[in-house]
């Protein structure tokens, strides 16, 4: 069965004879998510990934894995940050060993 869906759930108010699920958005409450880092530093980041991150023409690799440690990610050895990557809150990334990230293969 399909169902629509529109926001946040209410199993109270499901309608399964139409597969309509309703959901109520004011509900929805994410106060306790903390940014992590003051106003400074999210300012700071937000400008060098758009400039580096997100860019497709900045190609260096190593350089951007230094900046998301300096901002402090935890990362690790042989990893590849592509072009056109948005990373938001890099102070809450961890990378293992051995990884690649971007680029869209299919």
């Amino acid at each position: 069965m399909l169902f629509k869906l529109a926001g946040i759930l209410d199993t109270q108010e499901m309608a399964h004879e139409t597969g309509v699920i309703k959901i109520q958005f004011w509900r929805f409450d994410n106060s306790f998510f903390e940014i992590g880092a003051n106003f400074f530093k999210n300012t700071i980041w937000y400008f060098i990934n758009a400039i580096i991150f997100k860019s497709s023409f900045f190609p260096f690799y190593k350089l951007k894995v230094f900046l998301l440690k300096i901002f402090g990610s935890k990362i690790g050895k042989n990893v590849l940050i592509k072009p056109c990557v948005n990373i938001k809150y890099p102070w809450k990334l961890e990378i293992k060993n051995n990884v690649w990230i971007g680029e869209m293969f299919g």
